[in-house]
C-alpha cells in the first residue's frame, strides 16, 4: 500500500455492497447529477434499490440515469428544482447550494436561493414523504447539514444559517414522526467532488484539512454514501434524530470501584503498622483522566470543528461517600480537575470540557448482583446518561458544567473558570 502524501491520495478501502440489501426499496436521492448525490444513487442501484434520481442539471442526470440503467438496475430521473414542493416517496436529501461572500455584500435574491433550496427544500420534502412513511410504518428520511453550523467560517452567513435550521427540522421530524420511520442528517466535511475541486487554492485547503483530521486522506463521495446506506439501512433502526459529523470529541469514561474497604480491621501487634491501602481507584479515576485531558489537549490543539472533552466524574463527586471514601476523593479531583481546565482551554484552544456526574447506574464496573443492594427507584437508566452526553456535545455554549444525572432528573453546575 502507498502512503498518504500531502494531497491525500490513497485509495479507501472497497468495502462489500449486497446486490439485494435495497431490492425492496425505492429510494429518492436529490442533487443525483453530481458529487456525492450521484456517486449515493450509483450505490444504492448497485445494492438492488430502485433510485430516483432528483436535480436541475437534465444532462449529468440523465448520464447518470443511463450509467445506472447500463449496469442492470432500476433508475428514473426527474429535472427538479427542490425548491418547489414535490410529491415525492422515500428520500435521500443531498442538494444543496453556497456561496462565498461577506454577510454585508451578500445579494438579497442569491440569500433566498440558499434559504430555498437548503431549508425551504428539506421541509418540502420532507413534509411530501411523511405521510406515506407513516402510514406504512417504515421510511428512512435524511437531510444534509454542515459542521460549520458549530465551526462558522467567513463568508457563509445563510449557508450556515440554513445548514444549521436543517437540524432543527431533522430534530423536530424525528420526535414527530412516529414508528418505524427515523429521520437523521448527515455533515460531510471536505468531500473530493468535482464542485469542490474547482475551489480556489483547493490543494492548499486540501492539505490544511488532512493535517486536522484523524484519517490521513482526502474524504471521496463514496465516504459519505457508505454512510447514507447503513443510516438508510433496516439496522439502523434505531438511529433517528442524529447527526453524522466529524467533530473531534475525547470522552474520558473509564473507571473503577474501591476494591477493598477503607475501614477493615487489620490483624497484627497494637504496634505495628497497618499495610497501605489500595489506591488503584485514584490511579484509575483520577491520575487516569489526568493523563488523557493531557493527550486530549494536545490532539484537540491539531483538529478543527466543534472540539469537547467530556471527563466521568461522579455523584461522589458532589456528595460525602462513606462507604467508598477513595472513591470519592477520585471523583472530587475530577470535579476540581473540569473545572480548572475549563476556563483556559476555552479561551485559548476553544475546547469544551465538561464533566458529567452520573448517579446509580447499572455497569459493567460492580459484579453480577452487585446492584442488588439499590432500590429499583435510585437506579439511574444508561440511557439518560448517554442522553446527557449528547446534549453537551448538541449545545456548543455549554462549558465548565458539571451535569448531574439522577433518577428524577438532570442538573448542570457551572464550575465557573
Amino acid at each position: 500500500m502507498s502512503n498518504t502524501n500531502d494531497h491525500g491520495n490513497i485509495a479507501p478501502p472497497s468495502p462489500i455492497l449486497y446486490q439485494d440489501k435495497f431490492s425492496n426499496h425505492v429510494v429518492v436521492v436529490t442533487g443525483a447529477a453530481a458529487g456525492i448525490g450521484r456517486e449515493t444513487a450509483q450505490m444504492f442501484s448497485a445494492q438492488g434499490a430502485h433510485v430516483i434520481l432528483i436535480d436541475i442539471n437534465q444532462a449529468s442526470l440523465e448520464e447518470v440515469e443511463l450509467a445506472i440503467r447500463q449496469s442492470g438496475a432500476k433508475a428514473d430521473a426527474r429535472r427538479c428544482d427542490i425548491s418547489n414542493e414535490e410529491d415525492i416517496d422515500i428520500l435521500v436529501n443531498l442538494a444543496g447550494v453556497y456561496e462565498f461572500k461577506n454577510l454585508v455584500d451578500f445579494p438579497i435574491d442569491l440569500y433566498h436561493r440558499v434559504i430555498d433550496i437548503n431549508l425551504h427544500g428539506s421541509f418540502y420534502l420532507t413534509r411530501a414523504v411523511l405521510p406515506h412513511m407513516q402510514k406504512a410504518q417504515y421510511g428512512r428520511i435524511i437531510h444534509t447539514s454542515s459542521s460549520t453550523y458549530a465551526d462558522p467560517k467567513p463568508g457563509l452567513a445563510p449557508y450556515i444559517a440554513s445548514k444549521a435550521a436543517v437540524i432543527g427540522l431533522v430534530r423536530a421530524t424525528a420526535v414527530e414522526a412516529g414508528p418505524g420511520v427515523t429521520v437523521n442528517a448527515i455533515m460531510p466535511g471536505l468531500i473530493d467532488t468535482e464542485h469542490v475541486r474547482s475551489l480556489d487554492r483547493y490543494q492548499d485547503l486540501l492539505r490544511i484539512v488532512i493535517g486536522n483530521q484523524a484519517v490521513k486522506r482526502k474524504g471521496v463521495p463514496s465516504d459519505i454514501a457508505h454512510a447514507v446506506c447503513f443510516i438508510a439501512s433496516p439496522e439502523a433502526s434505531f438511529f433517528s434524530g442524529q447527526l453524522t459529523l466529524n467533530d473531534p470529541v475525547v470522552f474520558a469514561n473509564a473507571g473503577i470501584l474501591e476494591n477493598q474497604s477503607f475501614y477493615m480491621h487489620h490483624q497484627g501487634d497494637e504496634d505495628s503498622i497497618p499495610p497501605p491501602p489500595s489506591l488503584k481507584t485514584i490511579d484509575v479515576n483520577l491520575c487516569g483522566a489526568i493523563y488523557t485531558a493531557y493527550l486530549a489537549l494536545h490532539f484537540l490543539r491539531k483538529t478543527e470543528g466543534a472540539k469537547s472533552l467530556i471527563i466521568t466524574c461522579s455523584t461522589g463527586g458532589l456528595y460525602p461517600v462513606a462507604g467508598a471514601p477513595l472513591y470519592a476523593a477520585a471523583k472530587h479531583g475530577v470535579l476540581g480537575l473540569t473545572r480548572s481546565l475549563a476556563g483556559r482551554m476555552w479561551s485559548e484552544d476553544r475546547i469544551r470540557v465538561n464533566c458529567i456526574c452520573p448517579g446509580t447506574t447499572v455497569t459493567g464496573i460492580m459484579g453480577s448482583g452487585g446492584w442488588d443492594v439499590f432500590p429499583a427507584d435510585v437506579i439511574t437508566n444508561v440511557d439518560q446518561v448517554a442522553k446527557a452526553v449528547k446534549s453537551i456535545l448538541d449545545d456548543s455554549t455549554l462549558h465548565g458544567q458539571a451535569v448531574e444525572i439522577v433518577k428524577i432528573t438532570i442538573v448542570q453546575y457551572q464550575l465557573g473558570d
